[in-house]
């Protein structure tokens, strides 16, 4: 086609039908003429047929029409598949474009999206289609539009948006008969076979026919709007047949005048229409449809009035476009469209497929937060979602890869951080925070950061980030912290601040410059509080620096744990001789290095434990260190060897083993007390008192059946000549000491034993002096600080309370005084009455005093926070008991997420990213069980698109076109 050829669209064939089915919007244009549909040839090629018409006035070169449409939807396939036409129906609608995509296709189209493959192959196959087969889908029509703009200014062809299925072919969008529509001038009457139902539309400026009134419709000569038709009325006249009113007419009478009808509105109409509303004081009808929904009415004097009172127009107006639309729009607003036929269906369809999607996600992020949680590498996603697939479970292997694998763990993670800041920001009204440094195997310094807040009534810490450091001074630790903090959503945490725990490292709980000190300059109140289970550590290291014993037996623990750490022949020798003597041999550990008293605790343990036949380890490491120190080759092994030996063949040495694991194991029982995540401040006192009193009768007694006890009835059992039989070893020396020259005796087990005991003591007291001397006093401290604030919430010990009810009414009032003032500001911030916290003090130990003696610390506030009447009568004072919940005293997690580090971050991933580091310690750290994770918040929040960041729509079960073949 050229676009020198000039067709003269009034010469070709007119289509009656068609043109009493024109649009409303096409009659909406009278400056263009009168809109007239074409015939053009419906043997399934009618589109092109239609547009070869329009170019060339014949239907010759429809099939080059049909070519070039295949070659822009095949070329263009891709600007197809993401058309704005599905993203404004779904605009309109609500039906996704998930789902309206699909439908618009034909059947190769819809095949190759079933198998998998993506939208823009689905529209190649459509062009491909196009080659062969007649039938046109909505897609073809979308690239039809496109190339016919390339040969006119203005596509006059109408493309409906809705027509009946074809038969031809199973898609749901296929239209069934296209035909070209052009204007006629109004001074070509000649030319234009308008039927009367449109003639009587365009005079009354009413909507489009219908098919029904187009029949009913009298077969006479059509008329058009604006031509004068006088010619043909008086020819009319002279044809007509002569009647005696002819005559009377002819001779100048004139006829009598007619009586005027005046029509009304007769009420059993209403019973065949409903819809109509008569307005008696007006003298008019409406439709009570279209004025509900006046935006799809139109233009209808149904909207304003209508005053034609006849059966024949409501008739006319009920079945008219405008009132069917108006019923549409009114019923969609009563009856969603999702309870319609077309649409239940597909809802239907669109559910169980977004079903089956889900459990298959449910399954891979089960699988992901195994992977977590296992501290596996994520390379091991993808065969274990291959073992289940082989093992029966239908699951599709899309984001079946490692980097899907991080994507689902970085889901998880977000998901614990939403709910940690949902519990922060929304419930919480205190927190501490805690903080730890470590450097990870690629040398990048991190800083972990925890949040304390009471939750539910008990205390719980959580990770808030685990962050590289910028700067390793106090102001960027800081910095860090605000920056984890708000990665997870909680910006004003400096508003809730009760304290900071950490070590005692000066960057951190310095008081000039360090991290403490740059928060009391915007938080006051702050308080500052040296880990309980470091300073447990620190207690005891001057003993082991100070006594004798205890750093000889430190190192050949620690030279024992090094012989067979470095040489599994060592080891395979010591178990072969554990064997042979029937005890079970355990790996020695490692004592020193580790801070943590529990692991040097096991140690002795495992060294001095006899087993069933009076051997144990003790002997076979004495037995083989023997066998080491003559056959070795190595002199550094071979000595050594013969020291181990020598000194585990000591009897001083091997009482005071026994000693240390029963002294270690009371310390031990206190450390891991202190490790504990849900430990308060009463607890954490009463407990260091007990260790104390324990260690401090080990002066007079040992303790009852242990290690000492027993190893000094055997020792008594088996003496003979300053000699003691010791598993299957004579063991040399006494426990008086040894006799030297000049009559001086070495020093005996018994002073070393009181040696150790008051070094302890020593680091005990020095280390918790301020909790343990807090008693009650009634003396006003001269200077108030973070020390006598953490005093004063001892108040909350329940255990010190007086039981004489005298007493107990002046019991602490002055301390609640003391910290009301220390805390206002906080306080108050959070809705306290401060003035009403002395009145419900007394009151809460008057009901604790008389109800409550037998409940331990965390029952006891947590009932008192969580129960009616408690948490109402004492919503004032117990402000300051949730800050004392909140005390950081131990930062025990922060330490466990550094081992997560280590564990994690191991020399084979030193290319792990910060933020997936510290998604994966999150979830190793934090997350339930395996067994009672629940994915399916996971689940929701992959399947929900953030629009307005441009992420694109799910696709669960895609796979790329090369893997399909």
């Amino acid at each position: 086609a050229s676009k020198s050829v000039e067709v003269d669209l009034a010469t070709l064939s007119k289509d009656n039908l068609s043109t009493s089915l024109v649009p409303e919007d096409i009659y909406s244009q009278p400056q263009a003429g009168i809109p007239v549909a074409l015939q053009a040839t419906g043997n399934g090629n009618c589109l092109y047929n239609s547009a070869s018409l329009i170019l060339c006035g014949n239907e010759q070169r429809s099939h080059y029409l049909r070519v070039l449409v295949a070659e822009e939807l095949y070329f263009n396939a891709e600007f197809y598949a993401n058309h704005e036409i599905f993203k404004v129906t779904e605009g309109h609608s609500g039906i996704p474009e998930s789902v309206l995509f699909p439908v618009a296709l034909s059947k190769d189209g819809d095949r190759i999206l079933t198998a998998g493959g993506s939208q823009a192959d689905a529209v190649k196959a459509e062009a491909i289609e196009k080659l062969e087969l007649s039938a046109s889908s909505y897609g073809s029509c979308l690239g039809f539009e496109t190339t016919y703009s390339f040969f006119v200014s203005q596509c006059p062809v109408s493309i409906p948006h809705f027509v009946a299925q074809c038969s031809k072919t199973p898609a749901w969008y296929v239209p069934n008969h296209f035909v070209p529509v052009t204007w006629l001038p109004p001074q070509a009457p000649e030319q234009v076979p308008v039927s009367t139902t449109s003639r009587e539309a365009n005079r009354s400026g009413s909507k489009q026919g219908s098919i029904l009134s187009f029949f009913k419709s009298s077969p006479g000569a059509p008329e058009l709007k604006g031509i004068d038709n006088s010619t043909d009325q008086s020819r009319s006249k002279t044809a007509e047949k002569p009647t005696a009113k002819r005559a009377e007419l002819d001779e100048g009478k004139q006829p009598p005048p007619k009586s005027a009808v005046k029509r009304q509105f007769l009420p059993h109409w209403k019973e065949e229409f409903p819809w109509v509303v008569f307005h008696e004081n007006l003298n008019n009808m409406t439709c009570e449809i279209c004025c509900s929904v006046p935006e799809s009415a139109g233009k209808s004097d149904f909207l304003t009035g209508s005053c034609t009172f006849k059966k024949e127009t409501l008739q006319k107006h009920g079945v008219s476009g405008p009132h069917l639309r108006a019923r549409d729009g009114l019923l969609a607003k009563q009856k969603p469209l999702k309870e319609a036929p077309i649409a239940q269906s597909l809802q239907k369809g669109k559910k169980a497929v977004e079903e089956q999607n889900r459990n298959e996600m449910a399954v891979k992020i089960n699988t992901a937060y195994f992977i977590a949680k296992e501290e596996l590498p994520f390379s091991k996603f993808g065969p274990i979602l291959s073992l289940q697939k082989k093992n029966g479970l239908n699951i599709n292997l899309t984001y079946a890869n490692d980097n899907s694998c991080a994507t689902l763990v970085s889901l998880v993670s977000s998901v614990i951080t939403d709910q940690l800041a949902s519990a922060v920001n929304d419930g919480n009204k205190y927190l501490s925070i805690m903080i730890d440094g470590a450097t990870d195997s690629s040398g990048i310094e991190n800083e972990t950061v925890h949040c304390r807040f009471v939750k539910d009534g008990q205390p719980v810490n959580r990770l808030v980030g685990h962050k590289p450091v910028a700067h390793g001074h106090a102001q960027g630790l800081l910095e860090t912290v605000n920056g984890a903090f708000s990665d997870v959503g909680i910006s004003q945490w400096k508003e809730k601040l009760v304290g900071m725990g950490s070590d005692g490292a000066s960057v951190n709980i310095g008081k000039k410059g360090g991290v403490t000190a740059l928060l009391r300059r915007e938080v006051p109140h702050v308080i500052d509080f040296h880990c309980l289970p470091h300073r447990l550590e620190l207690a005891l290291l001057e003993m082991q620096k100070s006594c004798k014993l205890v750093s000889t037996i430190y190192d050949v623990l620690q030279l024992s744990w090094k012989t067979y750490h470095f040489s599994p022949k060592s080891m395979r020798e010591l178990q072969s001789i554990g064997t042979e003597l029937g005890v079970n041999v355990l790996k020695p550990t490692q004592v020193r290095g580790t801070r943590w008293l529990p692991h040097i605790s096991r140690a002795l343990k495992v060294l001095v434990t006899p087993g069933k036949d009076g051997s144990g380890q003790y002997s076979i490491v004495v037995y083989h260190m023997d066998h080491l120190s003559t056959t070795s080759k190595n002199a550094d092994i071979k000595g050594r060897a013969k020291f181990v030996a020598e000194k585990m063949r000591s009897v001083e040495f091997a009482a005071f083993c026994h000693f240390l694991a029963d002294m270690f194991a009371i310390i031990a029982k206190l450390s891991l007390k202190m490790q504990r995540n849900d430990l308060i401040l009463p607890v954490a006192v009463s407990s260091i008192r007990e260790t104390v009193a324990n260690v401090e009768s080990l002066k007079t007694f040992n303790v009852a059946n242990g290690h000492l006890q027993r190893f000094l009835n055997m020792v008594e059992e088996s003496k003979v000549a300053d000699e003691v039989e010791f598993q299957g070893h004579t063991l040399h020396g006494s426990l008086d000491g040894t006799l030297k020259r000049g009559s001086v005796r070495t020093s005996s087990f018994q002073s070393s034993k009181e040696e150790a005991i008051e070094l302890c003591l020593t680091g005990l007291t020095e280390r918790f002096g301020n909790l343990l001397s807090c008693e009650a006093e009634t003396s006003q401290p001269s200077s108030y600080g973070v020390t006598e604030v953490i005093n004063d919430l001892l108040v909350f010990n329940v255990d010190a309370w007086p039981n004489n009810v005298k007493d107990l009414v002046a019991f602490g009032n002055d301390k609640i005084e003391r910290l009301t003032d220390w805390f206002r500001m906080l306080i108050e911030k959070a809705g306290c009455n401060v003035a009403l916290i002395p009145e419900e003090w007394l009151s809460l130990k008057v009901q604790v005093n008389s109800g409550f003696r037998d409940k331990d610390y965390e029952s006891l506030w947590q009932t008192m926070l969580t129960k009616m009447p408690y948490k109402q009568d004492y919503q004032n004072v117990l402000h300051l008991v949730k800050i004392l919940l909140v005390l950081p005293i131990s930062a025990a997690q922060c330490e466990r997420a550094v081992s997560a580090q280590n564990r994690i971050k191991s020399n084979l991933r030193v290319k792990l990213g910060s933020s997936t580091l510290e998604d994966l310690i999150r979830v190793s750290a934090e997350g339930p069980p395996v067994s009672e994770y629940d994915p399916m918040p996971t689940v929701d929040k992959w399947f929900t698109r953030n629009r307005e960041a441009g992420e694109r729509q799910r696709r669960p079960k895609f796979q790329r076109l090369s893997k399909l073949k």
